[in-house]
């Protein structure tokens, strides 16, 4: 990388060279330091919707679902950040009930990945990872590595329900 200065000298030679009719810039920047090969977090996962969840998991699980392609997010929602952390997020639509399945993964920074899991919520028993799920809906985080992992369901399940899609995820991150 160039530094500040480097910069502002060559900015200043561009400039009195133009400005006097001289010929080019005469200032040499500064070395380029070597990039790290290793992935930082917050990068984004590249990784399409059947790499996470397979077809044959969301048929095995009820064969009415279908994805739903593009998928936006709802504002406020765990999906909508990890969107906005250039994460994947993907949903498929129960065509006669109405009801929807999503996956969401991110590569958070350190931190944030820190502070995702302390609101996670309680310990699930059926999968790595932490549950909550009321009459109207479930949901369930994992936390593997940098990814933080989010599966929504619009309808009440359980963990039992929910394990298959956070194991697909996990299987997947892991190759």
């Amino acid at each position: 990388m160039y530094s500040a200065t480097s910069r502002i000298r060559a900015i200043v030679a561009l400039t009195v060279a133009v400005a006097t009719g001289e010929a080019a810039c005469t200032t040499t920047p500064d070395p380029v330091e070597p990039q790290s090969t290793t992935t930082p977090p917050g990068m984004p996962v590249i990784r399409s919707c059947a790499e996470l969840v397979p077809p044959e998991v969301v048929t095995e699980f009820d064969d009415g679902y279908v994805a739903q392609e593009p998928f936006v997010a709802t504002a406020g929602t765990h999906a909508a950040e990890i969107a906005e952390l250039n994460g994947v997020v993907c949903a498929w639509n129960n065509e006669s009930s109405g009801e929807s399945i999503g996956v969401a993964v991110a590569n958070p920074t350190s931190d944030e990945l820190a502070d995702r899991e302390a609101a996670a919520g309680r310990s699930a028993s059926a999968f790595a990872g932490y549950f909550a799920a009321d009459d109207d809906s479930a949901q369930a985080q994992a936390f593997s590595g940098p990814y933080w992992i989010v599966v929504d369901f619009s309808f009440g399940a359980d963990e039992d329900d929910i394990a298959p899609f956070i194991d697909s995820v996990l299987e997947s991150l892991a190759s």
